[in-house]
């Protein structure tokens, strides 16, 4: 089951008004490799070459690790992110429109409900569940949305009547501050640094940004460009 098609492009704004700018914008490009020549970066892809006097990054420290060729490996582990979009009729207990599990049961971390803000379609309500997932190389959606329709029974937070309407996966979505993640972190950041990547965002700087404004402090702060 995956959403809807066609929903309009939340960033096409942002592009159009990029490429007035003269800002050239390319979009699922296969990066085969990214080296450093004297003091230019070169960026083979497909078939083109880019050569490139910064590259600000924001892709995963272990991706951009891979590019390198180095044969390297930052040793750096992340979250994948599910998110199962659900349908239902009534609530209980609570009007808010975000809810976080802080319970025992249930592998879900925080419940969204979207018709709060944009209204009933046909009569039910609507939301989106997000579950965090670490180390699970299968992930069953059905098991997952099972899983919160039973915790939601338990904490008697929803009716009974629960549809699953769609999902998401998002890799890398979150960094893993497991031991050692630390000192590993402090390595590979000092490689790029070196190389004269600059670093941004939750992904590329290998840090758990929960909100917007905070990954925007942080860009303004690091960024050299």
């Amino acid at each position: 089951v995956r959403p809807e098609k066609g929903f309009p492009c939340m960033y096409g704004p942002a592009v159009n008004t990029l490429k007035r700018l003269g800002v050239e914008v390319r979009l699922k490009e296969n990066i085969k490799s990214i080296r450093k020549e004297g003091q230019t970066f070169v960026m083979l892809t497909g078939n083109d070459v880019i050569q490139a006097t910064n590259i600000i990054n924001t892709m995963p420290v272990q991706h951009i690790y891979k590019h390198l060729n180095s044969g390297v490996d930052a040793g750096l582990e992340c979250v994948t992110l599910a998110t199962i979009f659900i349908s239902f009729a009534e609530r209980n207990k609570f009007d808010a429109p975000i809810l976080y599990n802080w319970g025992p049961l249930g592998r879900w971390k925080r419940l969204t409900v979207h018709s709060d803000y944009y209204g009933l379609r046909d009569g039910m309500q609507y939301a989106s569940v997000e579950i965090p997932i670490f180390r699970a190389p299968n992930i069953d959606i059905n098991n997952l949305f099972a899983d919160f329709v039973s915790s939601s029974k338990a904490y008697r937070i929803l009716g009974e009547r629960i549809n699953l309407e769609g999902f998401e996966l998002v890799e890398n979505a979150y960094p893993a501050h497991i031991a050692g993640a630390g000192d590993k972190k402090r390595k590979a950041m000092s490689r790029l640094n070196s190389l004269g990547f600059q670093s941004v965002g939750r992904q590329g700087r290998f840090d758990y940004l929960p909100t917007g404004q905070q990954v925007v402090n942080q860009v303004k702060k690091n960024l050299r460009v």
